[in-house]
């Protein structure tokens, strides 16, 4: 339950000092790049070479076409007051029945990753993509649980292609990256496209429940396949009925679920031969109809897709204490190759700026050193990142999980702190995230990872003001002093949070 025998993991390798070049399956994982994370299962041809004297390289360069595997997905997972699992897991589009890529998955429970094993923190079922946590990690209606995976898509044909370059020279440093993933749109695999399925998928733009085509067929009657007859009831027409008849058993359906009170068909049963539905007469209110079912016989067309990230970045070092980065990313995030509709937003730019500086300075025989940090990033409202980048509890962290923040993003850090590579360190930083017209947070954080001698205080602390889109204060820290002797160790630990919601007439918690 811990260790995979990875079985899909078939290639053949050639390599020397210089350069490698692997055929088969290979795992791509994050260049380096702030704003380009993934982590992908493929099969194909991937080459590396490093560049300069073989003895001290200056660069590495790398260049990747392969099939693509699967794509990225994440669950947020509200758990249930002492249910361990299995909690099932759901596809990027909410599709239900999907196979998870083994090895992929990221488990968080309130942000902190889990390991795998039943002597660990949680098991996982592949097949049934399925997730159950052991006694180690006891879940409750509070928990925080966030699982993000790879799982097999197999609508279309998916290719990749990779190439990235790094390059030092002197106190400069480049990282050039290049990411593209499409789905081939004349190459479906578990749907068939008819001209007029076409004609749908472009005329739908980027919406994914726009493509629907009638789910009925008219066939011929097989004893093997789940079938039904059409027939008139309550006035309504036509209705489908399950049935077995050889006289009247003539349509093959295509259900789809369209959530409680949009369809007039329940599933009932399950035959030999697969799932049954049955349909619910409608009840009428004042003249409204009040549909009492949940799915439809619908067929929704997946249309094929295609992103591409290309990122540049530069670091500069003015010493060995100071330097400057940054990195501009450009996004394509087409929903629909077949269609030219809304394709207004789908490039976007991303745009980060860093820089530390430190001072040194000794206190008896330690080196304390002075550090001044800033990270900064601009995100534009289209720009859309193959895998995310930023931490797991990024939004719970500024009070923004049930904020709309789809629109201009500004992220500001300015930090101070001392440092010593035998005492640790504290830090005092100011952050600021704004979301044009949608969201305002102002937050100030302090950490400490401090062992003086037999002392230690290690912690963080945090204050955020939120005027957008609601006023609110939210104070946490979390952390521990202890002095440690040899006979025992005596210490305080502490963990508080006040969330507080305010207006302009009462506060709440």
């Amino acid at each position: 339950t811990l260790e995979l025998q990875d079985f899909d993991q078939v290639f053949i390798k050639l390599f020397d000092d210089r350069q490698e070049l692997v055929a088969g399956d290979f795992v791509l994982q994050r260049p380096a790049s702030h704003f380009l994370t993934y982590l992908k299962k493929a099969k194909g041809l991937s080459y590396g070479s490093k560049t300069g004297p073989l003895e001290r390289p200056n660069g590495q360069f790398g260049i990747s076409a392969a099939v693509s595997k699967g794509k990225f997905a994440r669950n947020l997972i509200q758990g249930a007051e002492g249910v361990q699992g299995p909690y099932r897991l759901q596809g990027g589009s909410g599709e239900s029945f999907i196979i998870v890529l083994s090895g992929t998955e990221r488990v968080y429970i309130d942000g902190q990753p889990l390991t795998r094993g039943q002597e660990n923190d949680y098991i996982i079922d592949y097949n049934t993509a399925e997730v159950t946590f052991t006694a180690n990690r006891l879940i409750t209606k509070d928990r925080r649980i966030v699982v993000e995976f790879q799982y097999s898509d197999k609508n279309y044909v998916r290719s990749l292609l990779r190439a990235g370059v790094d390059h030092s020279r002197g106190a400069n440093t480049v990282h050039f990256n290049v990411y593209s993933e499409q789905d081939h749109k004349n190459q479906p695999l578990q749907q068939t496209l008819s001209p007029e399925d076409r004609t749908v998928l472009s005329e739908a733009g980027d919406d994914p429940l726009g493509a629907v085509t009638p789910g009925v067929d008219s066939v011929s009657y097989d004893a093997n396949e789940v079938l039904y007859a059409r027939i008139d009831s309550l006035g309504y027409s036509p209705v489908y009925r399950y049935s077995t008849a050889p006289d009247s058993a003539f349509y093959r359906l295509t259900f789809t679920t369209v959530g409680t009170g949009n369809g007039d068909y329940v599933q009932d049963s399950f035959s030999p031969n697969g799932r049954v539905f049955r349909w619910v007469a409608p009840d009428t209110v004042n003249g409204t109809i009040i549909r009492r079912g949940d799915t439809a016989p619908l067929r929704v067309l997946v249309a094929p897709r295609s992103q591409q990230v290309v990122a540049l970045g530069f670091e500069h070092r003015f010493a060995t204490r100071s330097k400057v980065s940054t990195e501009l990313a450009f996004s394509n995030n087409d929903l629909n190759t077949f269609s030219s509709i809304d394709n207004g937003d789908d490039q976007g730019l991303a745009l980060r700026l860093g820089g530390l500086h430190e001072l040194g300075f000794s206190r008896r025989d330690t080196t304390w050193r002075l550090e001044m940090s800033t990270e900064n990033e601009v995100l534009g409202r289209n720009f859309r990142f193959v895998e995310r980048y930023r931490p797991v509890e990024f939004e719970r962290n500024w009070n923004a999980l049930n904020a709309d923040l789809d629109g201009d993003q500004v992220l500001l850090n300015l930090g101070v702190g001392v440092r010593s590579a035998r005492k640790g360190f504290a830090r005092l930083s100011a952050n600021t995230f704004q979301v044009k017209d949608l969201y305002n947070g102002w937050r100030e954080r302090l950490e400490s990872d401090l062992h003086l001698g037999r002392w230690d205080i290690v912690g963080e602390a945090s204050l955020l003001n939120t005027s957008l889109p609601q006023r609110t204060d939210f104070l946490r820290n979390k952390g521990v002093v202890r002095h440690r002797s040899k006979a025992f160790t005596l210490g305080l630990r502490n963990e508080q949070e006040r969330n507080r919601f305010r207006t302009d007439t009462s506060d709440a918690l």
